[in-house]
């Protein structure tokens, strides 16, 4: 680098910083950074600050070449012992110089780091100091290229670093004395009396604070202007001139003076006036501090107005006021009093006050006027409210309130009488009273308890309602009974620390608690109080009781109705997902099955494994029962098979037998086989339950005709099972709720299995009676509509799939079971398409249709997450080819669509989980009727 060339920019930037303003530092600062990196050919110069206490820097100005990334956004706060070997060289005075980063000793590992991640090759760093102490440093960056300096360069830029520290310190000292202004302003501005300083030349304010008002900007304003509105200074004896005495006699001084304010109103004030001298001791400023005495000077009108206005208030209170000196002569009856008594003032001033009483109390308050003036003590009157007759012209005696209070005038006392006629109090007295006895009354026939008590929380009232649920006694009313003593032992403490806060004025709001009758019954209550004040004091609390058990009962059984229905939710959601992961398991192990590769040994395990999953299956369907998603999916079948398996999978382990009765003849019926089995599930465990000690359970069916009960459907034909067991039996008195919901005689019971078992029955357009004896048995006797129809056999799994040809398209949001059927009918031979959800089903269809060619079936899954399901799809498509044929698949197997399939649109169903041999079977019949399409479609 040009030694001349850098020399002249240092002198350039050193000359630019000596003219600089301090608002300007930071610009200069970054050309002054863009200069010198420019002519030193650097790719990065700055500059870092260190906080005052010496523990983190910040990268404050920054100037980066073309294609440099800036790095001052992730250079702040640093902590200085981030970098040691960086602060070593800074905090000793020495240049940080390294031509070459690779060349760093291990302890600066650290400084290595970061520097190869601003990939600087390349670095210089100039300490500045203000008076022997670090405050930063200056910075070079060389990054795409190595650089060294000499050290005449490092002079210049210690030059730099110089004339940057003088900058900053003019900074620091024009803030210094800026915050020194702002203190001292602050300190003026917190005075409450207008304060100057004036200028002795020109009488002109070179400062005042906020309460001197508000000064023009721009004029220049003199003292005599401001304060007396006038345009020349203050002359003359009775006016002088501050400023002048002053500058006069260089002495502070304090003299009151007229001031005129811009309204023209004049007002008094106290003038301290100061001496500013300049070099020569000349006064070349006063500084002025007015106080205004107006209000001083304005007391004796003040009084006066004052006294004329507790005249003109006396003469227009609507209460009587007297006043009476000490021989007990009236010497004030304002125009209230004359209304009152039918008397004139000047009639009254000077009379005794006791012609405004019946004769026969006159004597008696002479007495006590008379001792009250000798003794100078008050009696028993004196400074209270007292009720007596008064008398008025016409010989009228009415009720009046009197409140007396005494005064003294100098050496005189005297008493003044403040009077209420409490005539219509006393009316309103006796029909508040008799409104007291009416809502008492009113109180007694309420059925909450309604209760009073004193201060200590004794009851002193308790309506029937409470003494009758509470077993109070009259005794125990005159003995003294707490409120608290009404409360459960658990409760007690909280009602008493809430007795004493409604005590105190704080609402609380309704308060549940558990009460405790004399009997010792407990009862759940919730208490409504507040607090009885008499003359502004607390004296007890008043409140009602109410028996919350309904309340209660009533949200324990919607907060489990809510928790069941959270449970529903929870067990479809729960089933749909399991039945989609059996889908992937079942059909791929039946898939497996087909395989001619596969060697007999192997199919027995894949047989065993598919049994399995069949099983699970069942878990499925039960906790899809459970959800109350929808209808069951009928079938026509035998039960015989279905009563077998399901009696004994429930007995299996157990001490109790099972004895079956089943006619040979057995009709057919069209049921759900899975809500079928979970009827008799539940129904053989709780017979097990019955008898913990073992014993036999009979089922029975066979065929009847004309049941003698109606049971909503127009078959005469059922077919009978009745389970009967040997057990404890159930009580008469719970015989017509065993199967409410909720209703257990458990003690982990849900009451939710006969329930269950009820509402199947119902739906499947049955009847379920039960009979039952303690200690001899119970019988349960199910009816369910016999049928005619041919009984759908289930056809044998197969281990080859016939061969078709044709055009599916599949649509599921599960991978694997997309995978699965394209696999069961490519093997097949057809052609398979596969989408994730009805908006890509919607589209390929419409692709394919509108090429000339069709799909001959699609396969929609009823429930996509996230996407459109197969409901809002079928519609869709049916607009593009109405002739479409439709499965509709789905882990729901009770859903209303899928016990409904045709009315929604579809065609067939296939529920999940299924075989490979099932899809199959499913696809070949719903093409085998291609030409009776459904378009009914449900909104």
């Amino acid at each position: 680098m040009s030694s001349y060339r850098f020399n002249k920019l240092v002198t350039s930037i050193s000359t630019r910083f000596i003219k600089m303003k301090p608002n300007q530092l930071d610009t200069y600062i970054t050309d002054a950074l863009e200069k010198i990196g420019t002519l030193a050919q650097v790719d990065r110069s700055y500059v870092f600050l260190f906080n005052d206490e010496l523990t983190t820097m910040t990268n404050t100005h920054e100037w980066c070449a073309d294609g440099i990334s800036p790095e001052i956004d992730n250079l702040k706060d640093i902590p200085i012992n981030t970098y040691p070997y960086l602060w070593d060289h800074l905090s000793q005075h020495r240049v940080f110089h390294i031509p070459d980063i690779t060349n760093l000793p291990p302890e600066a590992i650290n400084e290595k780091e970061e520097f190869e991640r601003e990939h600087i090759q390349s670095i210089i760093c100039v300490p500045m100091e203000i008076e022997g102490s670090p405050i930063g440093f200056l910075g070079f960056d060389a990054v795409k290229t190595k650089k060294s300096w000499t050290d005449d360069d490092i002079s210049l830029l210690k030059i730099v670093g110089e004339i940057f520290v003088n900058a900053y310190e003019r900074k620091y000292a024009q803030e210094k004395i800026q915050k020194q202004n702002i203190f001292l302003r602050s300190i003026i501005d917190s005075l409450t009396h207008p304060f100057y300083v004036i200028n002795v030349k020109d009488h002109s304010i070179a400062l005042a604070n906020k309460a001197a008002g508000t000064l023009p900007a721009d004029d220049t304003v003199t003292c005599y202007k401001h304060t007396h509105n006038q345009n020349s200074p203050c002359t003359g004896d009775n006016h002088p001139c501050p400023i002048r005495e002053v500058q006069k006699t260089k002495k502070p001084i304090c003299v009151d003076h007229q001031h005129t304010t811009s309204d023209g109103t004049k007002r008094t004030i106290a003038i301290h006036g100061y001496p500013i001298f300049d070099a020569d001791g000349n006064v070349e400023q006063m500084i002025e501090y007015t106080i205004d005495i107006s209000k001083q000077r304005d007391a004796e009108i003040a009084l006066q107005k004052s006294e004329e206005l507790l005249r003109l208030i006396i003469n227009a209170t609507q209460e009587a006021m007297i006043a009476i000196d000490e021989n007990g002569h009236i010497t004030l009856f304002n125009p209230a009093a004359e209304k009152m008594f039918g008397r004139t003032r000047t009639e009254m001033i000077g009379q005794p006050l006791d012609l405004l009483m019946p004769e026969k109390y006159r004597t008696k308050h002479t007495h006590y006027v008379r001792q009250y003036f000798a003794t100078g003590l008050p009696n028993m009157a004196i400074n209270r409210t007292v009720e007596l007759p008064g008398h008025r012209s016409d010989g009228t005696i009415f009720p009046m309130e009197i409140s007396l209070s005494t005064g003294q005038q100098g050496a005189k006392r005297f008493v003044i009488a403040v009077i209420r006629d409490i005539s219509k109090k006393k009316l309103a007295k006796q029909a508040l009273k008799e409104s007291i006895e009416k809502f008492r009354d009113i109180a007694e026939l309420l059925p909450v308890g309604i209760f009073e008590t004193d201060e200590n929380g004794v009851l002193t009232y308790a309506n029937r309602t409470l003494i009758e649920v509470a077993g109070i006694t009259p005794e125990d009313m005159k003995k003294g009974i707490k409120g608290v003593d009404l409360i459960a032992e658990e409760d007690r403490e909280a009602a008493t620390i809430n007795f004493f806060n409604v005590l105190n004025g704080k609402y609380l709001g309704p308060n549940d608690y558990q009460a405790i009758t004399k009997s010792g019954k407990n009862i759940p209550v919730t208490i409504h109080s507040n607090a009885i004040n008499r003359n502004g004091k607390a004296v007890g609390i008043r409140g009602i009781i109410v028996d919350i058990s309904d309340r209660l009962r009533l949200e324990q059984e919607r907060l489990k109705t809510e928790k069941l229905e959270s449970l529903g939710i929870l067990a479809g959601g729960l089933a749909h997902d399991f039945n989609n992961l059996l889908t992937g398991i079942l059909g791929n192990i039946s898939l497996v099955r087909y395989n001619k590769s596969v060697d007999d040994k192997a199919g027995k395990w894949l047989e065993e494994a598919e049994k399995a999953a069949i099983q699970a299956q069942g878990l499925t369907q039960q906790l899809l029962t459970f959800s109350k998603g929808g209808n069951p999916i009928k079938q026509t079948t035998t039960i015989d098979n279905l009563l077998k398996d399901t009696v004994s999978f429930v007995l299996r382990g157990s001490n109790v037998k099972p004895v079956f009765s089943i006619a040979d003849d057995l009709k057919a019926v069209e049921i759900d086989s899975g809500q079928i089995s979970q009827v008799i599930h539940n129904l053989v465990l709780n017979a097990d339950q019955a008898m913990p000690n073992g014993g036999t359970i009979t089922v029975t069916a066979q065929n009847i005709s004309q049941p003698e009960t109606n049971v909503g459907t127009d078959t005469k034909d059922f077919i009978e099972i009745t389970i009967q067991d040997e057990g404890m039996g159930i009580p008469k008195k719970h015989l017509d709720n065993i199967f409410d919901p909720y209703f257990t005689t458990k003690a982990k019971g849900s009451g939710l299995g006969l329930a269950t078992v009820y509402s199947i029955i119902k739906k499947h357009n049955g009847m379920i009676k039960v009979y039952s004896e303690v200690n001899k048995g119970t019988t349960f006797r199910i009816l369910l509509p016999a049928t005619n129809s041919t009984v759908v056999q289930q056809q044998e799994t197969t281990t080859t799939l016939p061969t078709a040809t044709g055009r599916i398209l599949v649509m599921d949001d599960e991978e694997i079971i997309r995978n699965l059927a394209s696999k069961v009918l490519t093997n097949q031979g057809y052609t398979v398409d596969c989408v994730c959800n009805g908006e890509e089903a919607i589209q390929c269809f419409k692709n394919v249709y509108d090429s000339g060619q069709r799909y001959d079936a699609v396969i929609l899954d009823l429930t996509i997450q996230g996407g459109m399901g197969g409901k809002e799809t079928i519609k869709a498509l049916r607009e593009i080819d109405t002739d479409i044929r439709a499965l509709v698949s789905s882990g729901y197997s009770n859903d209303p669509i899928m016990a409904d399939y045709q009315s929604f649109g579809f065609d067939g169903i296939i529920p999940k989980p299924y075989r490979a041999f099932e899809l199959s079977r499913a696809v070949q019949e719903l093409l085998s009727h291609r030409e009776e399409p459904a378009t009914s479609l449900q909104s």
